[in-house]
């Protein structure tokens, strides 16, 4: 089990590729995790995910574009993916796309940046304080990321560990 502690994106699927992309593109600035979710596009194929909140029971997400999970609001340059996250909740924000294409990205950009994109169809968004997700196929081959960090592979648990660290603000 992985655990995180504070102010935290993790992402699966093609956000986390594209934070990969992103990664060679620096010389940019913030235009470079929209270059790097366009060549993450590139041959991407949505997943179809199991995932399990607060130990309850496994639902399935069919064609999971991206699964984000964080405790703050922004990742990619400033792109407001978990809006309602706090990191003072004790909770994690989880935001699931499912079935976006490369244009779906291109014409709903601008709701990733302000945070209104939950209101997009296809767009969910739940609290939880513990998540399991693990790819149907068992393929083992789901990237995995948090904070830019490639972290591995599909399956993963992800808990809070509320006020494991005081923080002064």
């Amino acid at each position: 089990m992985l655990v995180l502690l504070l102010l935290l994106i993790v992402e699966f699927s093609r956000s986390a590729k594209a934070g990969y992309y992103a990664s060679r593109y620096k010389k940019f600035g913030n235009l470079c995790y929209v270059i790097g979710a366009l060549q993450g596009f590139m041959g991407h194929k949505n997943q179809n995910l199991k995932v399990k909140v607060n130990e309850g029971e496994w639902e399935e997400f069919s064609q999971v574009t991206a699964l984000c999970i964080g405790n703050a609001k922004y990742f990619g340059g400033g792109m407001k993916i978990t809006p309602n996250a706090d990191p003072r909740s004790g909770n994690f924000e989880v935001v699931i796309l499912q079935d976006f294409q490369w244009y779906d990205f291109i014409m709903k950009l601008h709701k990733l940046y302000n945070g209104t994109h939950l209101s997009v169809k296809n767009v969910t968004s739940r609290s939880v304080h513990s998540i399991e997700v693990k790819d149907v196929s068992g393929s083992g081959s789901i990237f995995v990321q948090s904070d830019g960090e490639h972290l591995g592979f599909l399956p993963r648990k992800f808990s809070v560990l509320p006020a494991a660290i005081e923080l002064i603000c």
